[in-house]
């Protein structure tokens, strides 16, 4: 599954058209569209709450995680940068908590790597950042997409629309920020389906590993699910020996086999 998280409708457009989404469902102002090949659209309106909410509504009604969340958007940035110029992101700062974000990467970026700052309201010229980016969303996105899955499978590309004016820009603008970088989104998503979806990586060695792992620590259906993809992250990114099958906990409370199930589950992460 692939699912892209947009804030506005005229950022989601040129994704609609070009995936041929149709919307299912909508959660007060939260619209929700799917399309063939199990691609899925969020518009989860303006700001990093509404964007947390949006995500969090998915994810939490998911058997299934998406192999890939991919938050796209428009941004604004210094004035060293020029319009139009697409960045992957590196990290993420919400202004209001100081927590910063960092998503992890499988694959080469086709776009180069920049910091980001998420603000509460637009960022006007006169305000000077520490980040070269900033916009209203990528934190929420950020803070939501992690807790429910591995840090690789949460990206966000951010399209530089301004500098921090106030001008407000035309619906068929943004379309066209959009618009024109769909051919190297469209190639970074493929790539990165193809990185995480690698037959290869589960030999027979590694099966009976996991097997063993979700057997002797009692493992739930959706624990399996969720150890499986976090498996493929570190088989992926990581030259390390498989960690060592744990000992079979004794009598155990459901709340403590979730807490030995998420300390083993960090260290794959680490």
């Amino acid at each position: 599954m692939i699912v892209f998280v947009t804030a506005l409708l005229d950022e989601a457009r040129p994704l609609i058209d070009c995936f041929k989404l149709k919307q299912y469902k909508s959660i007060r102002s939260i619209r929700f569209f799917k399309g063939e090949n199990d691609v899925f659209l969020i518009i989860s309106g303006t700001g990093s709450l509404s964007c947390n909410s949006a995500v969090t509504s998915f994810l939490s009604n998911q058997e299934n995680q998406p192999l890939l969340m991919l938050n796209i958007g428009i941004c604004g940035a210094n004035d060293s940068l020029t319009k139009g110029d697409v960045y992957l992101i590196a990290s993420a700062k919400d202004v209001n908590t100081e927590i910063v974000y960092y998503p992890d990467l499988l694959i080469k970026s086709p776009f180069p790597l920049e910091h980001l700052e998420t603000h509460p309201k637009p960022v006007d010229s006169q305000q000077s950042t520490e980040a070269a980016l900033f916009d209203m969303e990528a934190s929420g996105f950020f803070h939501a997409a992690q807790l429910y899955l591995p840090p690789h499978a949460a990206q966000s590309i951010k399209i530089i629309s301004d500098f921090g004016s106030e001008e407000w820009l035309r619906s068929e603008q943004v379309q066209s920020l959009i618009s024109t970088q769909l051919d190297s989104i469209a190639d970074f998503v493929e790539s990165y389906r193809a990185a995480i979806k690698a037959d290869n990586l589960f030999t027979e060695e590694t099966e009976q590993w996991f097997s063993s792992v979700c057997d002797i620590l009692r493992l739930t259906t959706t624990q399996e699910r969720d150890l499986r993809q976090v498996l493929r992250y570190f088989l992926i990114s990581s030259d390390k020996p498989l960690p060592e099958i744990p000992e079979k906990p004794e009598q155990i409370s459901k709340s403590q086999q979730k807490t030995i199930y998420n300390e083993f589950r960090k260290s794959l992460l680490l």
